[in-house]
């Protein structure tokens, strides 16, 4: 029997990220954390790339922040705040709540409006305000900024404008030396080009870039049979042997197979809760490592629409919110409850009813977790891209989606030819697809 009782609540997490409290089933990454270590002790600043699915975040808050706190990093000890947020749409927003959220004290819209002005005094001014209110003794802070990618998506000048100083304070604040501020980035490697877009960006990364590397054989056997054996269970090493076959160059194949083990997991512990045995015949039964998350969705899907109907409508409409492009450019969108109400026309209750099903324990193909109820202002997300391109039915809709935003697009040009005495009426085709 365990002396301590494992801290995660599950041994797979399924498609979300590893999160920090779950570093007791994080395994076959500890060359690769220490690696990061060596080059965040170097330059204050570590830019963590990879392709989607490569298991960047798990990576970095499981890995990276546990090493962290148990002091690996010598020189800095194990005293450390981690504030840590994702860029969004208002970069220098969510810095200023992720830092009170880090420190204390009023989350109000009004504190996060003073912390934010405070902070666009200049690249210097979170070196500025820790200088005049001191970290505790030997402490460290941490910023992690997940998915800098979102910085890319800017659309005017304002939001260039902010994203521009939100680069500018990081990077600052990582060069200077006298106080110990740290500063981790992940970024899909796709958009290192448009790092260029930012000053000094691009040459920090080239310094400070540790590429995400693909595990191998021993390391997946490692993922797939430590986090089985912290919870009492086993995995047949058939099942083991079959799964690492399966993995090959997909970029979905490591949430793919976090998803599937969750599947087996869930299996195995009803079979006998307490020596849970992940069996070859469940993974067959389940569509193996390509078809586990599809045919999951799919039965979600079924189950919330067998007694309304409807919902598979307000189902749409909230996936293609979240979802933003379409095929390979797809990516995830991050989107209130409120905006998915105003599209769905749904009320809160019944938007609630279809997110929770998505983000039930044993799902989680939404966050946040099932633990946070929902709001008007909470935000949903999908949990990893991959289930935009691995859920063939959400694959169709955002595809129609976009037809559908081409062909409304057209409309609107046609019609200002038409004003401007460029362009005839429409005729019967025209206006049929216009109205439909």
């Amino acid at each position: 029997m365990r002396a301590t009782p494992p801290a995660a609540r599950s041994p797979y997490p399924g498609l979300r990220p590893f999160e920090r409290d779950e570093a007791d089933i994080f395994f076959g990454r500890e060359s690769h954390v220490d690696a990061m270590i060596g080059r965040l002790a170097r330059h204050r600043l570590l830019v963590v790339t990879g392709s989607s699915g490569s298991g960047k975040s798990s990576l970095v808050h499981a890995g990276l922040l546990e090493a962290l706190e148990t002091g690996l990093m010598a020189a800095a000890g194990p005293v450390w705040r981690f504030v840590t947020l994702r860029p969004g749409n208002r970069p220098m927003n969510e810095l200023a709540a992720a830092l009170i959220a880090a420190f204390g004290g009023s989350t109000s819209s009004d504190d996060i409006a003073l912390r934010r002005a405070r902070l666009e005094r200049g690249p210097l001014s979170l070196f500025e305000q820790l200088r005049e209110r001191p970290l505790p003794e030997n402490g460290n802070l941490l910023i992690l900024v997940d998915q800098l990618e979102e910085l890319f998506r800017y659309r005017s000048l304002a939001g260039r404008e902010e994203a521009e100083a939100f680069v500018a304070l990081l990077l600052a604040s990582a060069r200077q030396q006298e106080v110990p501020i740290y500063v981790v980035l992940t970024m899909r490697s796709d958009f290192l080009g448009r790092c260029a877009e930012f000053d000094g960006l691009a040459e920090a990364v080239s310094d400070a870039q540790y590429l995400c590397p693909r595990l191998s054989r021993e390391q997946i056997l490692l993922a797939i049979e430590g986090p089985a054996s912290v919870f009492e269970g086993k995995v047949e090493p058939h099942l083991a042997a079959c799964i690492v076959n399966d993995m090959g160059t997909d970029p979905d194949q490591l949430p793919l197979m976090q998803h599937v083990l969750m599947r087996l997991w869930e299996k195995a512990r009803a079979r006998d809760p307490k020596a849970p045995v992940l069996r070859l015949d469940d993974y067959i039964a389940e569509g193996g490592l390509k078809g586990s998350l599809s045919r999951h969705a799919d039965e979600i899907l079924a189950e919330i629409t067998h007694d309304a109907p409807q919902r598979a409508e307000t189902t749409r409409r909230l996936f293609c919110l979240l979802t933003e492009g379409e095929g390979e450019n797809a990516v995830r969108r991050l989107a209130r409850v409120a905006e998915v109400m105003a599209v769905t026309s749904e009320p809160l209750d019944e938007v609630a009813t279809v997110a929770n099903a998505f983000r039930a324990p044993g799902r989680s193909l939404l966050m946040p977790g099932f633990d946070r109820p929902l709001t008007s202002d909470t935000v949903l997300d999908i949990s990893h891209e991959s289930l935009i391109r691995q859920w063939q039915a959400l694959k169709d809709w955002v595809r129609v989606e976009a037809a559908s935003a081409e062909h409304y697009s057209e409309m609107e040009r046609r019609a200002r030819r038409w004003v401007a005495g460029r362009a005839a009426l429409w005729d019967s085709v025209d206006l049929d697809g216009a109205l439909a």
